[in-house]
């Protein structure tokens, strides 16, 4: 009986090792931050906010600084612009004309007769006081011809030059009188006494438009030469007589000389015939024409450009001067 009790307590306790055991899992633990690290973020992130904040104000100065001076810039320009504009504009030229013509008229025109109504005259156009020291006039001075050659801008005034004719004691004379004079609210008023200038024909010296040198360029054969010289003749009888409706057969934009004229010389004998680009044959030629009108002759250069076609020669340009290609690249 004994034994058979034990029984089961042995087969309970045999099973109960391999029942399920729930495993104790370890409680989290929190992780500690020191307080020096701590201080180190909170120190970094204050620091980055200020330099934000720094150089975001340093920006905008800049760019104010920037704005002011391109302001000020602006400011000026459009002064400038309206300072131009506004002497441009009030300068009329046709006004100025008709003043200094109306002053001129007055100023040279001299009888002792008239003398005091002259200077009571020109005082309306001075803006200084006309002294009788300023002039010392003897003889009648008789106004023949006026012209305004230039207005020239001299800093707060103006200076007209007008050329002048005028007679005194029977003598023709010409002058340039320079006159200062200044433009305010649409009048004008000479500021300064009139003076003489040298007269001044703006002649310079340049360079001639010389004709090509022979030696400079690949000279033409002597077939096409002696055909060129026999279409020479034909053409420039039409280019004379304005011949439009040939010269339309003969070149390729009609040029018609005008008046009445006819050929008088070609010379040959001292023009250049050459080659020129794109298979073009170029002929440099002095030639003399006559009016028929007056007999008078003049002479003139010219550059002719030719090409080859089934009926002969024909000009593609023509220049009334001697063109040099090379001496333009």
């Amino acid at each position: 009986m004994s034994r058979g009790r034990e029984h089961p307590s042995k087969t309970i306790a045999f099973l109960s090792r391999f029942s399920k055991k729930e495993k104790k899992g370890k409680s989290p633990q929190l992780k500690e931050v020191s307080t020096k690290r701590a201080g180190c973020l909170v120190y970094g992130g204050l620091f980055l906010f200020v330099f934000i904040g720094i150089f975001g104000c340093l920006r905008a100065m800049g760019l104010s600084a920037q704005v002011a001076t391109l302001k000020d810039k602006v400011a000026i320009m459009d002064k400038t612009v309206k300072q131009v504009t506004s002497t441009t504009s009030s300068l009329d030229i046709s006004k100025v004309q008709y003043y200094m013509s109306n002053f001129i008229y007055a100023y040279i025109n001299y009888d002792q007769e008239t003398a005091d109504d002259r200077q009571e005259t020109l005082d309306g156009y001075y803006a200084f006081d006309n002294g009788a020291d300023l002039e010392a006039l003897r003889n009648t001075r008789i106004l023949k011809t006026q012209r305004v050659v230039s207005i020239e801008q001299k800093g707060n005034y103006q200076l007209a030059l007008v050329k002048i004719g005028y007679e005194e004691a029977g003598i023709s004379y010409v002058m340039t009188l320079a006159v200062p004079f200044t433009l305010s609210k649409g009048k004008l008023s000479i500021v300064s006494p009139p003076y003489s200038l040298a007269d001044n024909t703006y002649q310079g010296k340049g360079d001639a438009l010389e004709q090509v040198n022979s030696n400079d360029v690949i000279l033409l054969p002597s077939d096409d030469i002696s055909s060129i010289k026999n279409f020479l003749s034909v053409f420039f009888d039409k280019y004379a007589s304005s011949d439009e409706t040939d010269l339309k057969l003969l070149m390729k934009e009609p040029v018609l000389m005008g008046g009445s004229y006819q050929v008088d010389i070609i010379d040959v004998n001292s023009a250049v015939f050459y080659q020129g680009k794109d298979n073009q044959k170029v002929v440099q030629v002095p030639v003399t024409f006559t009016d028929t009108n007056t007999q008078d002759k003049h002479t003139e250069n010219f550059t002719l450009y030719l090409i080859k076609t089934d009926k002969g020669w024909y000009v593609e340009r023509l220049e009334n001067i001697f063109k040099n290609d090379k001496e333009e690249k």
